[in-house]
């Protein structure tokens, strides 16, 4: 062939690919493909990367174009389709789906944490030994509730797996090993993969009831004193921080196997706690005792162990790679969440909990023993938007203490308040 078709060729071959450009923008950038990534961690990551000019697609279940700075493709997490196109190309797949934990474990909901999670792995590996151009690198969630409750020296990747009695973790500890026995399983000779082990990510999210809001309305409300015991460790991420470290995971092609995502200062609870309360400009908590919690995960369908569990855990593989937090601390890292949230309007703002409610105004800025003072038959509260908790009618004798009241009114402390639906609760006297 001569020098002239060479050139010809070549031309052809530019404009062809010019012409495909402005077909499909979209594949002059890296593609990150989010499997399950319609919630609170999806959301972030998908800003985080499209700022950083990738075009991100987002795997879910109901596609509703819910994002400005995203694609969505759709998917049932369990059998190939369309979607696998957007993983073949991709500079890299994100997997974060899976049922939340935040729920009951009975057989059902049981059955529908393992499979999510497994399925979504497994055929996710499918879709990627299927791929004429596999993605250079799947990080698939984890968690580090994996390691083993502990009270002494924290864990990092090398520590110690498995579940313990009086944290009730045997379930958790069961899907978390077998979510990363799935990923390992699959064979992906192209593709590095990196389990996530991931802490509580501390967000602003409002679309989301994520824990730092949680937490915040616990502080705010006067109900952020110690959960149980207190002395549990408490793991955390900043949201930046999370962000950046799924990036700079990306950018290090040495890391492989499984890491941890999470803080390297984890805090016990009651320290979390007493942090929030100052952040919060609230000088009090009122402690909730381990029945207390009980009685409160029963009626919110959920379970103490999310609370209990003490996961002192750090970031080895992050910290050993010469990664660099932004917020180390979570003082620090609580402090930046509550200043933008001032930015927004929010500063100076009463607690919710204190409109409209003069019994729980007066027992909050009272001293505990001032709860004998209170009427002795306390007729249903208002003060959640989403329960109404009646209290007996002999909860305010003088031998009773304010941390019996905050046991009880922490009951619907977690609602969402678009439940509108939920009855009064009349609680057995006690």
């Amino acid at each position: 062939m001569s020098r002239i078709s060479h050139d010809i060729c070549d031309a052809l071959k530019l404009t062809h690919h010019r012409n495909d450009l402005a077909q499909n923008p979209h594949r002059s950038k890296p593609r990150l493909a989010i499997a399950g990534g319609s919630g609170f961690l999806g959301h972030l990551l998908a800003a985080h990367f499209s700022d950083k000019g990738w075009d991100v697609v987002i795997l879910t279940r109901n596609p509703v174009h819910r994002y400005s700075h995203a694609r969505e493709a759709q998917w049932d997490g369990k059998t190939m389709g369309p979607w696998s196109r957007e993983v073949d190309g991709a500079r890299a797949v994100i997997n974060l789906a899976g049922r939340s934990v935040n729920c009951r474990y009975h057989a059902r909901n049981r059955r529908a944490m393992m499979d999510s999670r497994t399925d979504s792995t497994r055929v996710l590996g499918e879709a990627i030994a299927a791929c004429a151009n596999p993605p250079q690198t799947w990080l698939n969630a984890s968690t580090a509730t994996i390691y083993r409750h502990t009270f002494g020296p924290p864990w990092d990747e090398r520590g110690e797996i498995g579940a313990t009695a009086e944290a009730k973790d045997a379930f958790s500890i069961e899907v978390a090993t077998a979510w990363e026995h799935a990923f390992e399983a699959v064979e992906t000779p192209q593709t590095r993969k990196v389990a996530l082990r991931t802490a509580m990510v501390f967000g602003l999210d409002a679309a989301h009831n994520n824990v730092f809001r949680v937490l915040r309305r616990l502080a705010r409300w006067g109900l952020g004193g110690r959960m149980g015991h207190g002395r549990q460790f408490v793991f955390w991420i900043h949201e930046s921080d999370f962000c950046r470290a799924i990036e700079w995971i990306l950018d290090h092609e040495e890391i492989k196997g499984f890491i941890n995502v999470a803080a390297p200062n984890p805090l016990p609870n009651t320290e979390m706690m007493r942090l929030f309360r100052e952040i919060c400009g609230v000088p009090f908590g009122l402690p909730a005792a381990a029945w207390m919690l009980e009685l409160g995960a029963f009626f919110l369908r959920t379970e103490t162990e999310l609370i209990i569990k003490s996961r002192r855990v750090i970031p080895g593989k992050l910290l050993a790679g010469g990664f660099e937090f932004q917020f180390p601390e979570m003082k620090s890292a609580v402090r930046d969440l509550e200043n933008r949230l001032a930015g927004h309007g929010q500063k100076n703002r009463r607690p919710e909990g204190f409109r409209g409610n003069r019994h729980l105004a007066a027992l909050l800025t009272r001293s505990q023993s001032s709860a004998a003072m209170l009427p002795r038959r306390v007729r249903t509260i208002k003060s959640l938007p989403a329960l109404r908790v009646a209290l007996s009618s002999n909860l305010f004798l003088e031998n009773r203490t304010a941390t019996e009241f905050s046991g009880r009114l922490l009951i619907g402390t977690f609602c969402r308040t678009e439940r509108a639906d939920v009855p009064t609760i009349h609680l057995p006297q006690s």
